[in-house]
C-alpha cells in the first residue's frame, strides 16, 4: 500500500522529537527521509570567533534549492548535558555534513547529520539556526557515516529501484544437511572445484587429517570423498593454488613440520611431491600468490617476523625469498596476525599487508618485486586477529575488516591502500559486534547486491551484519543457526544448484554442517582467474547505467572462485587490472536459462 507523503511527514517529525523504540526504524528509512524533505543540503562547517557559533557553508543543494548560500549555526539553546557531544560532532565533521530541511516547515525546522551524529535544528527568525541536541531516533534510520550517507541520498535521488534494507532478507530452509564429523583440530574451510561439472567440494583443514566432501546432486547431503581422491595431508595452515602446468589445483599444508604440496594429477586423484619443505617454526598462514617479475606460482608464509615468499624453480627446488627489512618494520612491534596478501593499492601487482601491534606493515607490489616496508594504519594491538577482506563501502576497493581478541575494527581503503577506521560509524559493527571471534568472512546470502559480513564464535552465537549500503550495517538477530555449539570455520558457495548462496560450517564438537538458503533461481554470478593471468587479482563487479553501483569486490588467486550474486537485471561490468596492463572491463549479460551454479566468467590477460 502506498502511504501519502502527509502521513509519512508527520511520522517522520514525531520520531524526530520522541524516543526511538527500535535500533532500525522499519518504517522509516532514508528513502522516506528523502522523499518528505524539501531540500537536502551538503556543505562544510567551520568554527567561528565565538565558541558557540559554527557557520555551514553550503556547497551543493543535494535536492531542492538552497535559498541562501550560508547558516549560522548556534549552541546557545542547545540542551546542557548535550553540549559537549555537539561540539565534538562539529569538530570531527571536517568531511562535510549534510541538512535536511522539514517537510512540514522548511524555513523554521531541520536535521542535521555531522561526524556520524543527528542533531535538530530550529530556526529563530533572526537568520541564526539553534542546535537543541542530537536527534537520536534518526539513528534508527540511519547509523553511519556522514560521506556514506550523502553517496545514499545521490543513490535514493538518481536509482527509481533504490532500497535500503531494514532486515537481513535471509532464511534457512529447513533441511540441514550433516555434511561430516571431522577429527582433531579444525583450522579452517574451503571451497574448491575439483571435477569438470564445477561442483564445489568443502574441504576442511585437520590436524588429525583433511577431509573432502562432495554435495550429492538432487539432494541435500553430503558425501565424504576423501579416500576417492587419496587425500592424505594433515593441515594447521593451507591454501590451495595452481602449480601444475595442466592448471590443476594443488593443496599447500603446513603440518607443523613442513610444508607438502598434493596435486590432482590427470586420473582424478591427489598426488604427493615427494620433496617437501621442511618448517618448524611458526607459521601463521599460507596464501596462493605469484612472483611479481615472471607470474611464477608462488606461496607467501606469514611469519612472526619477516614473510617470507616461496616458489619452485626449473628442478623443482623450493626457493625462498624473504621480504624487504626496514626501518619502518621495526617500530611496528611484534607481527601476530596473518598478512593480507591482495592488490590494495589497484595498479594490478598484489601487496602484502601484515597487522602488527602499533600498526600495519605494507609491502606495496612492483614488476621487480616488493618496495621496503612502509607503515600503514591497520593494525592488531591484542592479536592474533582475524581478517575478512570485501568492498563494504562499495566503491570497487577492497576494505578490512580486523577482528582482535578486545576490539574489531573496519578499515576503509581510499582505493590507494590508504586505510582509516570506521567501525563506530558503521551502523551495528560499532555497538553490537562481539570480540574473540573463530572467524569472519564477507558474504552476499541475502543476494542483494551488498557485501555483508558473518561473524564466527568459538563459544557464543554466529551473527550476521547485513549490510544497508554504503557500509551502514545492521544485525537484528534474524538469521541465526540451530545449533548452539561454537564456531569454528565456514565456506560459502551455492551447494544444492539451486542459484543461492549456501553456508557450511564447521563446529567447536567436530560436526561439520551445511545450511541451505531458501532462495532460489537468483542471477549468481562467479568469477575465476585463466591460467594466463596469475593473482591475486581484484575484481570487481559493477551494476547500473546512470549511477553504476559495486555490487562485490573479491581478491582472486589460484583455482579459487569468487561468487557475486546480482542486483535486480542481468547485465554487469567485470573490472580488474592485470600486472603491468591498464584496467580492463568485460560486460557480461546472464541468460534467461540460468545454469544452478551460476554463470562462470574467467579473465584473462
Amino acid at each position: 500500500m502506498k502511504v501519502p507523503l502527509h502521513h509519512i511527514a508527520a511520522v517522520s517529525l514525531l520520531l524526530w522529537i520522541t524516543p526511538a523504540l527500535a535500533i532500525i526504524n522499519p518504517k522509516l528509512t532514508p528513502i522516506q527521509v528523502v522523499q518528505i524533505s524539501p531540500a537536502i543540503l551538503w556543505g562544510q562547517v567551520s568554527a567561528t570567533k565565538d565558541p558557540s557559533e559554527w557557520k555551514f557553508q553550503i556547497v551543493e543543494a543535494v535536492k531542492g534549492k538552497a535559498g541562501q548560500r550560508a547558516m549560522t549555526l548556534s549552541l546557545v539553546r542547545c540542551k546542557p548535558e548535550e553540549r559537549d557531544g555537539v561540539q565534538a560532532a562539529l569538530s570531527a565533521g571536517a568531511g562535510g555534513a549534510l541538512v535536511f530541511l522539514s517537510a512540514r516547515d522548511r524555513e523554521t525546522m531541520a536535521s542535521m547529520h555531522i561526524g556520524g551524529t543527528w542533531l535538530t535544528l530550529h530556526n529563530d527568525g533572526q537568520g541564526r539556526w539553534n542546535i537543541e541536541g542530537t536527534a537520536a531516533p534518526l539513528a534508527a534510520v540511519y547509523a553511519g557515516g556522514t560521506d556514506m550517507l550523502l553517496r545514499m541520498v545521490r543513490y535514493i535521488l538518481t536509482d527509481p529501484a533504490a532500497t535500503v534494507p531494514v532486515a537481513v532478507g535471509a532464511s534457512w530452509m529447513a533441511e540441514v544437511a550433516h555434511i561430516g564429523t571431522v577429527p582433531g583440530e579444525i583450522s579452517g574451510m574451503e571451497t574448491i572445484e575439483l571435477t569438470t561439472d564445477a561442483t564445489p567440494h568443502v574441504f576442511v583443514a585437520s590436524s588429525q587429517g583433511d577431509r573432502l566432501f562432495r554435495p550429492q546432486r538432487g539432494a541435500e547431503a553430503f558425501d565424504d570423498v576423501t579416500s576417492k581422491f587419496k587425500l592424505l595431508s594433515h593441515s594447521r595452515q593451507f591454501t590451495w593454488v595452481c602449480l601444475s602446468a595442466a592448471g590443476r589445483p594443488s593443496l599447500v599444508s603446513w603440518d607443523g613440520e613442513a610444508i607438502g604440496v598434493w596435486t590432482l594429477d590427470a586420473a582424478g586423484v591427489f598426488q604427493p611431491d615427494p620433496d617437501r619443505l621442511p618448517w618448524k617454526r611458526p607459521c601463521l598462514a599460507l596464501s596462493a600468490c605469484s612472483l611479481p617479475q615472471t607470474g611464477t606460482p608462488a606461496i607467501l608464509i606469514s611469519t612472526q617476523e619477516r614473510p617470507v615468499l616461496i616458489h619452485r624453480n626449473a628442478q623443482s627446488q623450493w626457493i625462498q625469498t624473504l621480504l624487504p627489512d626496514g626501518d619502518a618494520l621495526k617500530k611496528m612491534g611484534e607481527a601476530n596476525s596473518a598478512c593480507i596478501v591482495a592488490d590494495l593499492d589497484g595498479d594490478g601487482f598484489w601487496d602484502v599487508l601484515q597487522p602488527r601491534t602499533f600498526g600495519g606493515a605494507f609491502w606495496k607490489g612492483r614488476d621487480n618485486g616488493f618496495a621496503d616496508p612502509v607503515r600503514c594504519e591497520v593494525a592488531c594491538p591484542d592479536g592474533p586477529g582475524r581478517a575478512a577482506l570485501g568492498d563494504f563501502d562499495q566503491d570497487g576497493s577492497l576494505d578490512i575488516f580486523m577482528a582482535g581478541l578486545r576490539k574489531n575494527e573496519l578499515w576503509e581503503n581510499d582505493g590507494r591502500a590508504g586505510f582509516r577506521p570506521v567501525a563506530a560509524h558503521a551502523g551495528t559493527l560499532g555497538y553490537k559486534c562481539p570480540v574473540g571471534l573463530s572467524a569472519c568472512r564477507a558474504a552476499d546470502l541475502n543476494h542483494d547486491g551488498r557485501p555483508d559480513l558473518l561473524l564466527l564464535h568459538p563459544e557464543g552465537a554466529f551473527t550476521y551484519h547485513f549490510n544497508r549500503g554504503f557500509r551502514c550495517f545492521g544485525e537484528e538477530g534474524d538469521l541465526r543457526l540451530p545449533r548452539s555449539a561454537g564456531q569454528i570455520a565456514c565456506t560459502v558457495a551455492d551447494f544444492n544448484a539451486d542459484g543461492s548462496l549456501d553456508l557450511a560450517v564447521a563446529f567447536s564438537d567436530g560436526e561439520v554442517h551445511c545450511f541451505y538458503n531458501d532462495s532460489f533461481n537468483k542471477p549468481l554470478l562467479r568469477v575465476g582467474l585463466a591460467p594466463d593471468l596469475p593473482g591475486p587479482i581484484t575484481v570487481s563487479v559493477w551494476q547500473g547505467k546512470t549511477q553504476p553501483l559495486c555490487i562485490g569486490t573479491s581478491s582472486i588467486a589460484g583455482p579459487a572462485k569468487a561468487y557475486f550474486p546480482l542486483r535486480a537485471g542481468r547485465d554487469c561490468t567485470i573490472k580488474w587490472t592485470a600486472p603491468g596492463q591498464s584496467a580492463r572491463t568485460r560486460e557480461i549479460r546472464l541468460p534467461d536459462d540460468l545454469p544452478g551454479n551460476g554463470v562462470q566468467v574467467l579473465l584473462g590477460r
